[in-house]
């Protein structure tokens, strides 16, 4: 097997982990170096919903019947059983992003987060909310700017604490591109995030030899790569985030 190989999600549910967890360089990150007790957890795909909003609105907006459960690939304008363009998902992405009512303020949470989230915390380990939302950098894909508009941000500051998750929107949410998120990381000596972008997941898993906790989304189904662990069941988060600091602990690692 390759370093990084796409397996059907059937094979890996049948399979066992092929890489040490946690991982080795996590394990041992060399002389002087301890690790914060701290996670990083991405917000779309993992928190709420993005995907499913988003493509509704495509679908009023384009007249078009796609099945958000049915994208394979990430950056859907580029999945060719989709429809939507790129034009069009830069103009949609674009009024969406903008919408006061049925935009990031209409995102449906993953059942069970708020437990998921209380459990990590009770067990002591610090949350941070690594997220990208327009308006919140300076730049959107494409090149665009912010779209003059911080009705994203609000939304995403306003979801997080309707949400109740025991951690301060103001303090523990940090905004910032896919690519930020490994040099973040690094540089806050945070071990784990919790993500669903499988691009994101192989540069801090292959590339930062941090580790990465995938949540199980179409989008990366079959993805396998060091460093990176797949979710098979979202119920089993909390734990899988308890057992691995519990190995960092009782190696002496954490601070």
């Amino acid at each position: 097997m390759t370093k990084s190989q796409k397996m059907s999600r059937a094979q890996v549910a049948k399979m066992d982990y092929p890489y040490a967890w946690p991982p080795e360089s996590v394990l041992s990150p060399g002389p002087n170096f301890l690790w914060k007790r701290e996670v990083a957890i991405d917000f779309d795909q993992v928190v709420a919903n993005w995907t499913e909003q988003y493509v509704k609105f495509i679908n009023l907006t384009y007249g078009y019947n796609i099945d958000h459960t049915q994208i394979d690939c990430y950056n859907m304008q580029f999945d060719p059983r989709i429809p939507l363009t790129p034009e069009q998902h830069e103009e949609a992405f674009i009024a969406f992003s903008r919408l006061s009512r049925g935009g990031f303020d209409a995102l449906k949470p993953y059942d069970g987060i708020r437990d998921t989230f209380r459990a990590i915390l009770d067990a002591g380990i610090r949350i941070k909310i690594y997220t990208w939302v327009p308006g919140a950098t300076e730049k959107v894909p494409g090149g665009a700017k912010s779209f003059n508009s911080g009705q994203a941000q609000r939304a995403r500051f306003e979801m997080i604490k309707a949400l109740d998750l025991g951690i301060d929107p103001m303090k523990d949410v940090k905004f910032m591109g896919s690519a930020a998120k490994k040099w973040k990381m690094a540089e806050e000596h945070i071990p784990l995030i919790i993500e669903d972008n499988p691009e994101t997941a192989v540069g801090v898993g292959m590339c930062a030899a941090h580790a990465v906790i995938l949540v199980p989304e179409a989008t990366n189904a079959g993805l396998i790569a060091p460093n990176v662990l797949p979710l098979r069941d979202r119920k089993d988060l909390a734990k899988t985030v308890i057992s691995f600091y519990q190995k960092l602990d009782a190696a002496g690692l954490l601070l």
